[in-house]
C-alpha cells in the first residue's frame, strides 16, 4: 500500500515570495497559496465587503489564504494542503511583520467553511480598525462596566486571559 507524500511546508517569508499578491477594489491585499477550499472568487467577495474607510486601517498590511498555519515552537511555518499530521499544531491565523509591511496567514482548511474564513478574516479587519482609529470613551466605560459586572462576552482563551489580566491589579494591567 503506498503512502500519500506528507504535506510540503515553508516559512512565510518564503510563501510571500512566491506567492503573486493581488490588490482588492477596496485596497486590501491579498493572496492565495496551496490548496484552498474557498473558492478564489468568493474569498474576492469577501475581501470586496469591507468598506473603503476600513481597508485604509490595512494599510502595509497583505492577506494570506493558506491551507494551514502551523505553530512550531517558535517557528510558523505554511503547509501547502491539509496534512492530518500537522493539524494538531495548526492555527486558525498568524500574525507576521515580514520586512516593513505585516502579513496575516489565514488557515482556509483548518476551518474549512466559507463562513469560517470570512469570520477569521473579519475578526482580524476588526482588530486592525480598532488598533488604527480607537474606541471612543463610551465604548470603553461601557465595555468595563460589563468586565466588573461579570458579563461573558467572547469566549476565547486570549480573551479569557485578557479579561483575567485586566482584572487582576497588577499595574500594568
Amino acid at each position: 500500500m503506498s503512502q500519500a507524500a506528507p504535506a510540503i511546508t515553508r516559512s512565510p517569508a518564503e510563501v510571500v515570495r512566491q506567492s503573486p499578491v493581488s490588490q482588492a477594489t477596496n485596497g486590501i491585499c491579498y493572496a492565495v497559496a496551496g490548496e484552498a477550499t474557498v473558492p478564489e472568487t468568493e474569498l474576492e467577495r469577501m475581501i470586496a465587503a469591507v468598506p473603503r474607510s476600513a481597508a485604509a486601517a490595512l494599510e502595509r498590511k497583505a492577506y494570506y489564504f493558506v491551507p494551514l498555519t502551523v505553530s512550531d515552537g517558535d517557528e510558523t511555518l505554511i503547509a501547502d494542503r491539509y496534512d492530518v499530521s500537522l493539524s494538531e499544531n495548526a492555527v486558525c491565523h498568524r500574525n507576521l511583520i515580514l520586512g516593513d509591511a505585516q502579513c496575516v496567514f489565514i488557515s482556509t482548511r483548518l476551518m474549512d467553511d466559507k463562513f469560517s474564513v470570512a469570520f477569521e478574516f473579519y475578526i482580524n479587519v476588526g482588530h486592525a480598525v480598532v488598533e488604527r482609529a480607537g474606541v471612543s470613551q463610551d465604548f470603553a466605560d461601557l465595555a468595563w462596566k460589563q468586565v466588573e459586572a461579570g458579563m461573558r462576552g467572547e469566549t476565547s482563551l486570549d480573551a479569557w486571559d485578557a479579561l483575567r489580566f485586566a482584572t487582576s491589579g497588577n499595574p500594568d494591567a
